[in-house]
């Protein structure tokens, strides 16, 4: 307010210029001076007295046009560095868990890298409904640099802030109470009967909280925030936890195909993509098909139409690969490793462990890492430096012995197909309203009976479910 006080002083002073800028001079006003550095032609007059009198008649009258915004809450003022002041003590290398219970679970780390006043807060809201937060709330947050991201995945909402540290709390308080008053905010034009039914299971009231809490702030702060959200929520413990687990269904070995029709989508190109399901998974399994992965992509190997894409998916604790590879491609791998020479083999092994032990840049870098790790129940952090080491282990015939396995003794292969079609088949007798995915099993060989639609869950049903393996970690705060 000092700074502008002091510009409208000089302005009710006419202490200040007026620049208008014009192709053409005014009648009466030619240009009649030029500037020395770029040559610009102009003049200089003095105020009109007619406009001195329009800015002081001004004074006792109120423009709506001219206002000062109200000031924003979100804008930070404190800057202090809590592990400077604190004497620069040992961190751990990893967040640590201040908080387990029923309802949620809260990891801390200090920053002592990257030494600015900034700081990361991530919450995963568990929930067996899916829910949205009125993100007109956010505006102010980011017109005060302060980064706020939503995503919504099948079992929850993923609230990402980062920024200036000392505000980002009521972002997430305001997000919470936003997550509370939803029930009383829907609209009545687009609900209308369902608004006063539904009403009551839009609150919080089954929830899992999972939050980390990094970079420039204190426990006792990460406490305190904690328990702002918990208070406005008062969730209570989700009674079924299967509705918001991510359970893999084993599939039965072989090969097994799954033929889609997308009603609407009048196309006659066919979509496959095949899913290779290789068990449990480990450090081990996990550095194998990161090589794989490695291999495919360098210019020694060589497959038409050829593409490989990790999944990073990794729930309880199995691997899926989602690739459009073909039994060709499969052999031309097996092949790869049988042939591939010593050297260059350890060439490509030496380049993945330098791309696994990059240091993280930033304080981003390093809390999307560890974010990784708690939301997927892992905990296995410092995972790129456990992998590097199982890879300086890992030999051409170790990894021949697992393409044997799998293509062998252990194959699974689920073969999902969206067929293209000029109009809408008659086989699945599809109503124009109905926007639901059919699927359709036919034998392998394609021949034999005809399709039967099938519902998937029926498909799974009969099909063991892997057992969901424990979240907790094996060294607190590891």
């Amino acid at each position: 307010m000092q700074h502008l006080s002091e510009v409208i002083g000089h302005l009710n002073s006419f202490k200040f210029y007026l620049m208008i800028t014009s192709q053409n001079p005014y009648k009466g006003f030619p240009f009649d001076k030029q500037e020395e550095w770029f040559g610009t032609k102009y003049t200089t007059i003095p105020m009109p007295p007619r406009w001195k009198q329009l800015w002081i008649e001004s004074k006792s009258k109120r423009m709506d046009e001219l206002f000062l915004p109200e000031a924003n809450p979100f804008v930070a003022h404190d800057f202090k560095m809590f592990w400077n002041e604190q004497g620069k003590p040992k961190q751990p290398p990893y967040p640590k868990r201040l908080v387990k219970t029923d309802t949620c679970e809260l990891w801390f780390r200090q920053d002592d890298k990257f030494n600015l006043p900034h700081a990361c807060l991530c919450f995963f809201f568990i929930t067996p409904l899916l829910r949205q937060s009125a993100k007109k709330k956010l505006e102010l947050a980011e017109k005060a640099n302060l980064n706020c991201r939503f995503r919504v995945s099948d079992n929850g909402l993923k609230l990402f802030l980062s920024g200036y540290n000392e505000k980002l709390h009521l972002i997430v308080e305001a997000v919470a109470q936003g997550m509370v008053d939803v029930g009383a905010t829907l609209n009545a034009d687009i609900l209308t009967a369902y608004r006063e039914n539904q009403r009551e299971y839009y609150l919080a009231s089954e929830l899992y909280i999972k939050a980390l809490i990094q970079g420039n702030y204190t426990e006792e702060a990460a406490h305190k925030l904690l328990n702002a959200v918990l208070s406005r929520l008062k969730c209570q413990p989700i009674g079924d936890r299967r509705l918001v687990e991510n359970r893999i269904v084993k599939l039965p070995q072989g090969s097994h195909v799954i033929r889609c029709y997308a009603p609407g989508v009048h196309t006659t190109t066919t979509n496959i993509t095949n899913f290779y399901q290789f068990g449990a998974n480990s450090l081990r399994v996990e550095v194998i098909l990161d090589l794989m992965c490695t291999i495919f992509d360098s210019p020694e190997f060589c497959t038409e139409e050829l593409t490989w894409t990790r999944l990073l998916q990794e729930t309880v604790s199995k691997k899926w690969i989602k690739t459009s590879m073909n039994f060709a491609a499969r052999v031309g791998c097996w092949m790869f490793f049988k042939l591939i020479d010593d050297e260059t083999y350890a060439s490509m092994k030496d380049q993945l462990i330098h791309g696994m032990l990059a240091l993280p840049h930033t304080l981003l870098h390093e809390v999307r890492r560890n974010l990784g790790e708690i939301i997927g129940g892992n905990y296995i952090f410092g995972r790129a430096q456990k992998k590097a080491d199982v890879l300086r282990t890992l030999t051409k015939a170790n990894i021949i012995s697992f393409l044997n396995d799998t293509e062998g003794t252990n194959f699974r292969k689920l073969s999902v197909q969206v067929i293209g079609h000029g109009k809408p088949s008659n086989l699945l007798n599809q109503n124009p309203n109905d926007n639901e995915l059919k699927i359709v099993f036919l034998p392998q060989d394609g021949d034999g009976e005809m399709p039967t639609i099938v519902d998937i869950y029926d498909f799974k049903s009969g099909f063991e479910i892997y057992p969901n393996r424990s979240e907790e970690p094996a060294v607190e705060g590891n």
